[in-house]
């Protein structure tokens, strides 16, 4: 048997060593040990045990492809397995927050929603792009859930994007109304020029021929959260429409 046929069994071998024990152990401890006992035997054998049990040994440049081939099949799998377990924990406190949410149809869509792939936005720039993005981009409804908004944010760029967003035709719904203890408060003169720029957007929309509609109304939760379509929601601790990022 050749290079090649252990170069196959190498690689056959480190994969099912962490997708197996993923599969009849719940422990990533344990995965990760036995892919790094796996690998660690692999690269035994091609510094020498291999003569012992085989009567072979690798050598010049097949020895070191084998072991950088090693090296790099148990990276790649065990850089997945780490991101399952993320997504795993994502999810877990997705689902501890949707949980905790007033509204039983915006329940049962986010818990469908965390089915799926789970990331993580973790600057305010991050989230405000992704809002903007999400205006920008989506086809048939938008659900913007905040506790608060300022005038500042919905500025004139926002109400622009807005507009565009409806002339495709999408549903945008906003709600917000609620701000919970220990959280700074919004200014009134803000939150004020903020509800009348919504009431204002509102009404222009209602005189203009658009194919979409805006819902504006009272969301008396805490509640941030961002959904576009059925494609994803994004829920956590970001108020979308009093930060700007």
């Amino acid at each position: 048997m050749g290079p090649l046929y252990y170069f196959s069994v190498i690689g056959i071998t480190i994969i099912l060593a962490i997708f197996v024990g993923r599969r009849f152990n719940k422990s990533y401890d344990f995965v990760k040990l036995l892919g790094f006992g796996i690998s660690g035997f692999w690269l035994l054998w091609v510094a020498g045990i291999s003569t012992s049990i085989v009567g072979y040994v690798s050598s010049g440049p097949i020895a070191v492809a084998q072991t950088i081939f090693t090296l790099v099949v148990f990276y790649f799998n065990y850089r997945y397995m780490r991101d399952v377990k993320r997504n795993e924990i994502l999810t877990r406190e997705l689902r501890r927050d949707i949980s905790q949410l007033d509204n039983k149809l915006l329940r049962e869509k986010l818990e469908t929603i965390a089915q799926g792939k789970v990331d993580i936005l973790s600057t305010p720039n991050e989230h405000r792009e992704k809002l903007i993005e999400v205006l920008k981009n989506a086809r048939e409804t938008v659900v913007v859930l905040s506790g608060w908004t300022t005038s500042f944010t919905v500025n004139q760029e926002f109400r622009r994007i807005i507009a565009q967003c409806l002339k495709r035709g999408v549903i945008i719904y906003i709600g917000y109304g609620y701000q919970k203890a220990g959280e700074e408060p919004v200014e009134k003169e803000y939150e004020g020029e903020a509800r009348q720029t919504l009431v204002e957007l509102q009404s222009w929309v209602e005189k203009r021929d658009l194919k979409g509609q805006l819902i504006v109304f009272s969301c008396p939760n805490h509640a941030k959260t961002l959904i576009k379509d059925d494609e994803y929601a994004i829920n956590g601790s970001f108020n979308w429409l009093s930060n700007t990022g």
